[in-house]
Formats: structure tokens, sequence, C-alpha cells
């Protein structure tokens, strides 16, 4: 990676502008920062799964070096319990060009699982996810006479097996490392399903956020492996690495951020998946084909101090994660007048502070469950029980979609059946019986009433 000097003076400035912007009382950050029209970006609050930003999220990009997430998490499924296992270097690491970006990991070198993993994740090591491909790919087919070739292909079906398995939905892969073939594409969409998945391993997420990371090695005079993501890397650690960063001073550093992965061909530009905990919100970012360095991380840093400073996290529900229930006819009779609504977990959303009156919600319940009778009631058309999803919660902003929660039933409601009409049955003939018991009894006790006031008449007569 090229060195940051000719960075400085254009970073520096940027960093005064703001510095003084946000010294102000009153003043506001930029809501985000501007984008090109030709890079994909997907913004993610991790916190309530809010979507923040969305561009060209689905359009297909060379992921370049960010390949090196779905390598870590297709050798997880058979490494995560043995990250301190030892593994030998073997020739595989002579696939690699030597002018491509390296850990300079060396052949017959010994290394344990986590290791190859900070000399794939930080200094971004080809020659690390060669060795980890093959190596995997031999312990999940159970055969160590794989050939490197043979085991690298068969890890890149792996990989692309995983990505299907995740969701993804637009994406082929042809290696482990990310060098650039046309044939070799994902999105950012799909790539923050996989790093999102990465990340829930310690490990990883540990090993993402290290600046720089000492390893054992033969290599004579070997310098700490360094982070190839300019905003994890403090001062401190930048001063290892003067040829880098001038004076030892890294301008680029947000003590926010916590990873992820850098990425760079000349054909997929400037990519970065990064993550930040800011104000109780965990972001996490996909910005490819960025122009430079200096575009990618002056937005990487925006996204940060925007999402810190002008958004917020609002609940739609309340503290039972339940919203008011609806009326409801055409049911089982035992089973009550109201269903009650919930969505499971909490229903919150990350909203613009300045524009939170903006935002609106509703509810849709599936028609084929629920038909809509007005605006409180809904008859029932199949029966539902307790936990079934039944609908969802939108969240609007302007009047667009924004984001939706699944909407569940909190009790249960059949549909009325022959039961139902039976038992109704039951009661009017009930109701009828009772008429006609009550009616004769009366008509009987008149009758019995009249009789002995006639007997009475006619004794006082013979008197």
């Amino acid at each position: 990676m090229r060195s940051l000097r000719s960075m400085n003076k254009h970073i520096v400035s940027l960093f005064i502008v703001l510095a003084i912007t946000l010294g102000f009382p009153g003043a506001a950050f930029a809501a985000m920062p501007s984008f090109s029209g030709d890079q994909a970006i997907y913004l993610v609050d991790e916190k309530t799964g809010t979507v923040l930003v969305d561009q060209n999220g689905e359009e297909k990009f060379y992921p370049a070096s960010t390949t090196k997430m779905l390598t870590t998490l297709v050798a997880l499924d058979y490494v995560a319990d043995k990250m301190d296992t030892k593994v030998t270097v073997g020739d595989e690491v002579n696939m690699v060009s030597t002018d491509s970006s390296l850990a300079e990991i060396k052949q017959g070198e010994s290394l344990t699982w986590k290791e190859l993993f900070y000399g794939m994740l930080l200094p971004s090591g080809n020659d690390a996810a060669i060795t980890i491909s093959v190596n995997v790919a031999r312990m999940a087919t159970g055969n160590n006479n794989l050939s490197n070739e043979e085991a690298v292909k068969r890890f890149v079906e792996m990989m692309n097996e995983k990505a299907d398995e995740m969701g993804c939905e637009t994406y082929n892969f042809v290696n482990p490392h990310g060098l650039h073939d046309d044939n070799h594409y994902m999105t950012a969409k799909d790539m923050y399903i996989i790093s999102h998945e990465v990340l829930k391993n310690s490990d990883i997420a540990q090993i993402v956020k290290s600046p720089t990371y000492s390893h054992q090695t033969t290599t004579p005079n070997a310098r700490p492996w360094r982070n190839t993501n300019f905003l994890v890397v403090d001062n401190g650690s930048a001063a290892l690495y003067p040829d880098v960063y001038e004076n030892g001073q890294n301008p680029l550093y947000n003590k926010e951020a916590t990873g992820v992965k850098t990425g760079f061909t000349d054909q997929a530009g400037r990519c970065l998946v990064f993550s930040a905990n800011t104000d109780g919100k965990n972001l996490l970012g996909i910005i490819y084909k960025a122009a430079d360095n200096d575009v990618l991380y002056g937005q990487a840093n925006e996204v940060i101090e925007s999402l810190k400073n002008d958004y917020k996290q609002v609940t739609w529900t309340d503290e039972y994660n339940q919203m008011p229930a609806v009326k409801v006819k055409g049911n089982h009779f035992f089973d009550g007048n109201s269903l009650k609504l919930s969505t499971g977990n909490a229903a919150s959303s990350t909203v613009l502070k300045d524009k939170e009156s903006q935002y609106s919600t509703s509810i849709t319940l599936n028609d084929t469950t629920l038909e809509k009778v007005d605006d409180e009631t809904y008859k029932v058309r199949a029966d539902i029980k307790e936990g079934d999803e039944i609908g969802k919660l939108d969240v609007k902003f302007n009047g667009k979609d924004y984001q939706s929660f699944p909407i569940y039933a909190g009790n249960k409601m059949r549909q009325r059946n022959i039961v139902d009409f039976l038992f109704w049955a039951l009661i009017v003939i009930l109701i009828i019986a009772f008429i006609v018991l009550a009616r004769l009894y009366f008509v009987s006790r008149k009758n019995k009433t009249g009789k002995g006031a006639a007997h009475s008449g006619k004794r006082k007569k013979r008197l």
C-alpha cells in the first residue's frame, strides 16, 4: 500500500474543518458523505438492523481482498475450535505472485490457525490465504494427498456453497484471496451478510481490530504484521512504520473503529469492510470502488461521525415488544375477541434526529389469515397458533419504505367452526327451552291460583 505522505495535507485539513465544525454548539455534521454513482455502499446499524445507505448494494462488483472474509468464514467451519493447533506451511505459498500483498510466511514454518488468520487479515497475505484454503480443503475431504491445485479448487467450491447457504444472491468466486479475475465478483449486500457472520467469532473480531501482530517466525528480522486498515492503526502502532506513516502519525485513525478488512486491485478500486461502535450504535459498512485512499477513508470516517452525531435509535413497540391488539370476528368463541401482536424482539430503527417526525409506522397482516373488515377489525380466515408470523410492521421515511419487522401472534385464534355453530345452537335451544318452561310454569301457577280462589268461594256459600 502506498505511503500516506501525499495524503497528509488533505486529511489534516479535513480533520481541522471537522474539529472546527463540531466544536460550535448546535453545529450539525453532514448526514452522510457523498458517494460517487459508480460506488457500491451498504451501511447498517447492527444494533437495530437499519440499513442506513444502500447504493448499488445488489450490483456486481469486484471485491478484491475483502474476499478473505468469505475465506475466513469457510475455514471457521473446520478450525474454529482449533485456533491454537499448529499448521506447517507447504509449497502452496509459491502459488501466489511475490508482487501481491503477502504475510511473507515461508515453506516449512509452523504457525497456529490463529496466526494464519492474522497473516491473512492484517497484512492481507495472499500466501496465508492459500495455506489456509489448501489445508482446510484437505481436512474437509479427508484427503491429505490432494494436490495444491485440487485443494484450492475444492476450497473455492466450498466458498460458493457457503455463499449460497448464507443467502447471498449475486456472486461467483474463483480464488480464496481476491486477486483479480473477471469471473470473481459479488455484491456489497452479500459481503455484508458474510462479514456479519464472520464477526460473530470472537477470535476473528479481535484479530481484525488489532493494529499490529508480532508472530513467531523463523524469518530473520521479521517485522510485526501491520493492519492495512488505517482506521484501526493508532499512532503508537504507526510509529513502527515510518515508511508508511509520516512522523509516525496516522491522521486516519478512528478510536471508535473496530475493523475489518481492506481490498485493492486496479479493477476493484479501493474497497473497505469497516465496523465501529459509537454512541450505542454498532456500524458494519461496505464501501466498494473508491477512487483512492483519501476518498475511501474520508468517507468511512464521515460515516462513523455522522452515525454518532446525527442518528438516534427509536423503538416502535412497548417494553414487551408488543403493539396494540386488533379486534377479530368470525373466530372461535372461546378464543376471545382480540388478537395480540408482537415483534418478538424489540422493533427499533436508527433515524435522523432532526427528521424524527418524518418517520411513520403501519401494520400489514396477512390477508390469507386475517381479512380486514375496517380500521380496527379483522375476520379470521384460518387458524392461528401463538407465535405464528402473521404480518409485518413497516417503518416509512417520508412515505418511502425504510425498515420492516415481522409480526407474530401473541395468542391463538381459531377460525369459527362447526363446534361454534353447535354451541350457539345449544345456547339458542336452551334459551327457547327456558322461555317455554318459564311460560308453562307461570301458566301452571296462574291456573292453580284461579282454581284455589274458586274453591274458596264455594265453601263460603255453603256456610
